[in-house]
């Protein structure tokens, strides 16, 4: 063949300039992507031993669910992990693997181990989120960490409602609460405990479906909602009735703060509370 070209060299030349041309149609019919989508080839399958160690794990989850999905068919690689408390088995799946039917297998091979102890939890069985980091937008400024997260949620409803982008998380905050500092004076004129202003306000504080209504075009779904999620709101809850008919509210005996539960798991920039907004793509 290379005989053949070294004799035509014109042929070669033509055949050269024939391929730069088709190369140059079909450039703006490929498909393009800096983040391009792929199905991760990787099934994990966790669980839960509540105060297990490592080794208590590894002989009682790891070894068996390993045993257990050892016949199955199209899987590349078997690691399971043993920590304190939880064991975790990832499987790396071949290319021919259907993802789908793969992951039903395996859950249905661990859910018919019977020797494991009975004080684990259920097992769960998933594909592995592989989610690529796409943009990490920083928000600081000088205002209350609650502002603050309240803030960040209102961004990252923009985001997914005005820009369409569906996975986005707000980082730099540990769990929201609101904190009661009861007047235990008060509480004593009044004549209840702790345990009564906790009860009142868990009977109170509710949100849940409440029935519905039948109409002849549609259906209407009735909510009760009176969960509170600021301080404002928590103080006015009733917790008692005075003699001459007035009420008293929770803000009446008590200080609400609106804070979260590690003070020291936050991010400071320059002296300002900061948050993260990350935008991923699966």
């Amino acid at each position: 063949m290379i005989a053949f070209f070294m004799r035509h060299p014109t042929l070669a030349n033509l055949m050269m300039m024939t391929f730069f041309v088709l190369g140059l149609t079909c450039m703006s019919t490929l498909k393009r992507e800096t983040f391009p989508d792929f199905s991760p080839p990787y099934i994990i399958a966790s669980v839960i031993y509540p105060g297990a160690s490592p080794a208590e794990v590894e002989g009682s989850l790891c070894l068996r669910m390993e045993d257990a999905v050892d016949g199955l068919s199209n899987i590349e690689e078997i690691k399971c992990d043993a920590q304190e408390g939880i064991a975790s088995l990832t499987l790396k799946l071949n290319d021919d693997a259907d993802l789908g039917r793969t992951l039903i297998d395996v859950q249905t091979e661990i859910n018919a181990i019977n020797d494991f102890p009975v004080q684990i939890e259920a097992p769960t069985v998933k594909e592995l989120d592989w989610a690529e980091p796409v943009v990490d937008l920083a928000i600081s400024a000088q205002a209350s960490l609650p502002h603050l997260k309240a803030y960040a949620e209102d961004v990252k409803r923009r985001l997914k409602i005005e820009a369409d982008v569906s996975l986005v998380n707000v980082s730099g905050f540990s769990s929201h609460q609101l904190r009661v500092a009861l007047n235990l004076v008060d509480l004593r004129r009044l004549g209840l405990t702790v345990n009564d202003i906790a009860t009142k306000i868990s009977r109170q504080n509710i949100k849940m479906p409440v029935g519905n209504i039948e109409l002849t075009e549609k259906n209407l779904l009735i909510r009760f909602d009176q969960q509170q999620v600021n301080a404002h709101g928590l103080s006015q809850t009733i917790v008692a009735s005075t003699a001459e008919g007035g009420v008293v509210r929770l803000g009446d005996i008590s200080q609400i703060k609106d804070l979260f539960e590690l003070e020291e798991e936050r991010i400071v920039f320059n002296g300002e509370p900061r948050c993260y907004i990350k935008n991923t793509k699966k």
